[in-house]
């Protein structure tokens, strides 16, 4: 039986390389905690929003090597928080990454004879908590079109593996929003089993529309089975095991707002003036009540001295910012303001209600908890009539734990990804079905880089009724599929 083995490391000098003096730091990983990893949603459920991913390790610090006041240390000055972290496990060969993410607290404990250092990782996800947003007005885009445009908004300089999306917004903006808000608004727009994470093995940001598990090879074809006995992989007790009562949903009903454009007109004016001083510049933020949809023209006022150029950040959006620099090196004044232009407001309020009678006769009432802004009426029913299809009866989910006993094993748990289709069979709760893997924990124990024990688990649920799927999805370009009365439409 092969051995997995571990590198551990942290770009200390912050040069996104981690072959740099300290970065290897695999010979400092205490083993009496474990090294934990997580990603995936928060609950093992399509219906469960993704959360940022977050890993965890204790350094042995005896040298000092870690403490920050340590002027002697050589690693003094290249301490600073966010430094990027990376997790290798390499099995025959073959090297699967665990973890990408970067530091995120730092926790020195500096007692004589106990010195160690708790260092906590997380995943770009949570950054995007940190990023607020600005966006002009966006017409008759996908729901991966809007992901990227979030990702413009924040400066993202990394890869992208986005979806199309099936949803399309009619009118999308953002203003004053954080990113990951954004994100999880476009997401609910377009529906389960819609999510993003991040790839550890390329470091790209991902996100996967709520067709998804129609298209992707790992979704559609079972991966592996596991199976409490006979063949490998084996899983080890105890079986997570919940019935799945509480995750029905049987009523949805989502408030649709229509936007219609007025007039043009004055959108918005300012009576307060603003003196520019020798190559002074000076910026004023234009905000609306409604999202502006587009800027016909902006009329200033001056008291007849000064000259000063003028530009403008953006012509649509809920704000827009007019900058002002004096270019002939004397003094300017501009005494008022007006913007004129077409609002966007809301024209009127539209219903969608979707109900599944013979579930809430059973179950009681259990309505869905999310709205989805930014889907017209037809996205918005095709959302609904998705989740009462699926969640209008109970779904099992199954907490599944392997440790790694044979080489059969350890490879599931390094190759095994979120959304993958996977068999769940077991004797005791009488399972025998498909389910999908929605989350993601693993625990390294043990000493050193290598021979160390992976546990994995595999939170997952199980699949939902596919008789509404579309069983021959229609594609363009392709010899069959591509041709009409030969396919559908996926929904």
């Amino acid at each position: 039986m092969a051995n997995v083995t571990y590198v551990y490391s942290i770009d200390w000098a912050g040069d996104g390389t981690f072959t740099g003096t300290g970065d290897n730091v695999t010979a400092r990983i205490l083993a009496d905690t474990p090294v934990t990893i997580r990603y995936g949603r928060d609950q093992s459920r399509a219906l469960a929003p993704i959360t940022p991913g977050s890993a965890a390790f204790d350094l042995d610090n005896t040298s000092r090597d870690y403490s920050p006041e340590n002027t002697s240390s050589p690693l003094v000055g290249l301490i600073a928080p966010a430094r990027e972290s990376l997790i290798v496990a390499t099995f025959n060969s073959v090297s699967y990454t665990l973890w990408r993410g970067h530091l995120d607290e730092f926790d020195i404990d500096g007692t004589p004879g106990n010195r160690r250092l708790k260092v906590t990782h997380i995943d770009v996800l949570a950054d995007l908590n940190a990023s607020t947003i600005s966006t002009g007005m966006y017409s008759g885009i996908r729901t991966g079109d809007a992901i990227g445009r979030i990702l413009d908004a924040i400066g993202w300089s990394g890869g992208r593996d986005i979806d199309p999306g099936t949803t399309v917004i009619h009118w999308w903006w953002e203003e004053g929003t954080n990113a990951w808000d954004a994100i999880l608004k476009v997401i609910h727009s377009e529906g389960p089993p819609s999510f993003v994470t991040v790839d550890a093995t390329t470091g790209n940001f991902v996100y996967r529309d709520r067709a998804h598990r129609l298209t992707d090879t790992a979704s559609k074809v079972v991966q592996t089975v596991f199976r409490d006995k006979g063949a490998d992989p084996r899983f080890s007790w105890p079986l997570g095991y919940d019935a799945g009562w509480r995750d029905v949903i049987n009523s949805v009903s989502f408030n649709v707002e229509t936007r219609l454009p007025t007039d043009p007109g004055v959108v918005w004016k300012s009576d307060t003036s603003i003196d520019l001083g020798p190559g002074e510049t000076r910026s004023v933020i234009m905000k609306t009540d409604s999202p502006l949809l587009r800027m016909t023209f902006v009329v200033w006022a001056g008291s007849g001295f000064g000259s000063f150029d003028v530009a403008f950040n953006r012509i649509s959006g809920e704000a827009a910012a007019v900058t002002f620099t004096e270019n002939a090196g004397g003094a300017a004044r501009i005494d008022a303001l007006e913007m004129h232009g077409v609002l966007l407001p809301v024209a009127f309020t539209t219903q969608v209600v979707v109900e599944n009678a013979a579930s809430i006769a059973k179950y009681g009432r259990r309505s869905y908890p999310f709205d989805a802004p930014w889907a017209d009426a037809q996205d918005a029913f095709a959302v609904a009539n998705l989740v009462i299809i699926k969640r209008s009866e109970r779904l099992p989910i199954v907490n599944v734990r392997l440790t790694g006993a044979t080489d059969s094993i350890k490879l599931q748990q390094l190759t095994r990804d979120l959304s993958d289709l996977v068999t769940i069979i077991d004797a005791e709760t009488g399972l025998n079905a498909n389910f999908y893997i929605e989350q993601i924990q693993h625990s390294i124990t043990g000493a050193g880089g290598g021979n160390r024990n992976l546990e994995t688990q595999y939170g997952c649920e199980k699949v939902g009724p596919t008789t509404d799927d579309p069983a021959n999805v229609f594609t363009f370009n392709a010899a069959t599929n591509g041709k009409f009365n030969t396919g559908r439409f996926a929904h």
